[in-house]
């Protein structure tokens, strides 16, 4: 049932109370929060722990639909508010097994981080079993928030960004070449344009021979004949001292996503004894790692258009009542598990999940023989990103700032970054994985082991530029550096 709203009143009643003195359980000491004249909210803590509950209570103020919107998202469970409508998205999401990356992710994240992210999701909780107002969608839905959780945190995140990375292009590539023939398929493809701007060294332009996709394309087009089956970018820069008013460096950030009501990034200034910060969060994601800056260093990002997702196309059959796939000369248990989706108004949908080594089956029938395995930095294991989230916020100097940009996983992101002593730079972050060329083009054979991940590019060797001759670093969705490097090919989509 939806609820109908009778009048304006019914919006009223559901702003949340922001004036009163509230007394709450597990805090430290007070907390002070005032919200400036544009409705920005200042945080003022007396511990790390007090910052991110406070952080956490604001932006459940704010945001708790915007946040509980992509939690359901995440957890392939929109389909129990929005109906049968929401039930592809949901069965994509349950199938990308998200719930379980995000519980990995924490499982092997720092102390410092789990406690971050815990004190966070108390904070959120905090509001919702104190608030007389919740958000008017619930009441329009006649529903209220579950309890959040710290792994939600890192599951909002994913939702919305994981998207953002390469196995669409691949998929659009293979059909190309099934419906124009892998020839005229490759003609589509040159790679970078000749005299291109390059990312790093500043001021550098792409010289290099176009690249060869007819043979990989030609070989797709042989595995995937029965295959029936995101906007990015941003602008950042920084430059030098030399070259401002103030003798220090400038560092500045413009992002570009999908108009979204509310807006994917929220407005927060946090100030405790660890720390201070002063930028853009996620709602639900504690901390602020998009374009922000603290007492010593100031930083800003774009996306990466980096090649961190790959598609396996595998081979299954049925033995000993057991679902196997192709492996080299073996056949392997896939690993199936069943759940079911929740629907709003319509009986439960049963879901089957099917994944093998390289990662779940995304399309195709692995029943009938075939199917699309999605590998991804993002959710083939768990990384402790959220060390980064936490470790921005305590960076003093812009090598700290690069060191706390170490465990960070996807979306892989141009970085540029300034601190109060004068250096500024730029560093490609993010986890890339070595494989060969052809995985880049489209859907490759999984049972062959030719093209399995064979490591990551280490963090030491990913393009980045410290104090460059130009006098200033600019990502503008361009290429990351020129085409000697020796990773070039994971660092764009091609």
């Amino acid at each position: 049932m939806v609820a109908k709203l009778k009048n304006k009143e019914d919006l009223k009643s559901a702003l949340p109370e922001m004036s009163k003195m509230l007394t709450l359980k597990g805090l430290d000491a007070s907390i002070e929060i005032y919200r400036d004249s544009h409705g920005i909210p200042h945080v003022k803590a007396q511990s790390v722990h007090d910052a991110f509950f406070g952080q956490g209570f604001v932006s459940a103020q704010d945001r708790l639909w915007h946040m509980d919107y992509d939690r359901q998202r995440a957890l392939g469970r929109w389909a129990e508010w929005a109906g049968a409508v929401a039930l592809p998205e949901d069965r994509l999401m349950r199938t990308f097994r998200l719930e379980r990356a995000a519980r990995a992710d924490l499982a092997v994240s720092s102390p410092a981080a789990q406690a971050m992210l815990a004190s966070y999701a108390a904070g959120v909780n905090a509001f919702i079993t104190t608030t007389r107002a919740l958000p008017i969608e619930y009441t329009v839905l006649d529903t209220t928030p579950e309890p959040w959780e710290d792994w939600h945190c890192l599951a909002v995140y994913k939702v919305r960004n994981m998207l953002m990375g390469t196995y669409e292009m691949k998929l659009w590539r293979a059909r190309l070449a099934l419906g124009l023939g892998p020839e005229r398929a490759a003609a589509l493809f040159q790679g970078y344009p000749q005299g291109a701007l390059m990312t790093t060294p500043p001021g550098e332009t792409y010289q290099s021979p176009p690249l060869e996709c007819l043979d990989a394309l030609a070989a797709v087009a042989a595995q995937l004949n029965w295959l029936g089956e995101v906007d990015g970018g941003s602008n950042a820069w920084v430059i030098s001292g030399a070259r401002t008013a103030s003798g220090l460096p400038l560092v500045a950030g413009d992002s570009h996503r999908a108009l979204d009501t509310p807006n994917v990034y929220y407005q927060i200034h946090i100030a405790c004894p660890t720390f201070r910060v002063s930028g853009y969060a996620v709602p639900g994601v504690p901390g602020a790692p998009h374009f922000s800056h603290t007492e010593y260093v100031a930083w800003g990002m774009t996306h990466g258009f980096a090649d961190h997702q790959d598609l396996f196309i595998e081979r299954f059959r049925t033995q000993d009542s057991r679902l196997k796939y192709a492996y080299k000369d073996a056949w392997l248990p896939a690993e199936v598990s069943h759940t079911k989706l929740l629907v709003r108004g319509a009986a439960p949908v049963d879901l089957e999940v099917v994944a093998t080594h390289h990662g779940p089956i995304i399309a195709g029938n692995p029943h009938a023989g075939t199917g699309l395995a999605f590998s991804h930095t993002g959710t083939n294991s768990g990384t402790p990103w959220a060390d980064s989230v936490y470790q921005l916020l305590l960076a003093r100097s812009a090598d700290d700032l690069e060191e706390a940009m170490r465990e960070w996983t996807e979306p892989v992101n141009n970085v540029v970054y300034a601190d109060v002593q004068g250096e500024y730079g730029y560093r490609y972050r993010g986890r890339l994985p070595l494989r060969p060329t052809a995985n880049g083009w489209a859907p490759v054979p999984g049972w062959t082991g030719t093209y399995e991940w064979s490591g990551q590019i280490p963090f030491a060797a990913m393009p980045q530029t410290r104090n460059p001759q130009a006098g200033y670093a600019v990502t503008c969705n361009q290429g990351v550096t020129t085409a000697d490097y020796p990773y070039y090919q994971y660092l764009r989509q091609l």
